[in-house]
């Protein structure tokens, strides 16, 4: 089907979160104790998604859009949110980096102005030994 064929499109919403509702796991059934599988749980299926009906979760993986759909949206919400987290990561470094080079500036004023008071005491100090003499 042609997305021209498809009428009203909306975004996915909240994609992220509603794939954090559903949960993965790794099973056996009651009818194949020994047949390990890997699926995802109906019961957080049906709380992740109530507008969709689904017997079983295996049916909306099966289903050839549902699911990918979800991933993709999914996938787009949390690459939006890392590209913002490291924008605001960068800016914050950039602040601490200003910062410290400030600190730094202010350290090598104090240094300098206490060498400067050395010198004086010492000169001072030199000077009334000589007067002592």
């Amino acid at each position: 089907m042609s997305d021209l064929d498809k009428g009203k499109i909306n975004t996915l919403e909240n994609a992220k979160d509603t794939m954090l509702l559903m949960r993965g796991a790794v099973f056996q059934t009651v009818m194949k104790p020994k047949h390990v599988q890997i699926g995802i749980l109906n019961e957080s299926v049906k709380r992740a998604l109530p507008h969709i009906e689904v017997s079983n979760a295996q049916e909306l993986l099966n289903e050839t859009t549902a699911f990918p759909a979800l991933t993709v949206e999914a996938f787009r919400d949390m690459h939006e949110y890392f590209d913002d987290l490291i924008v605001a990561l960068k800016a914050r470094v950039k602040k601490l980096e200003l910062d410290h080079q400030k600190d730094v500036d202010n350290m090598n004023k104090i240094e300098k102005r206490v060498k400067q008071l050395e010198n004086k005491v010492f000169k001072k100090s030199n000077k009334d030994d000589d007067s002592d003499s």
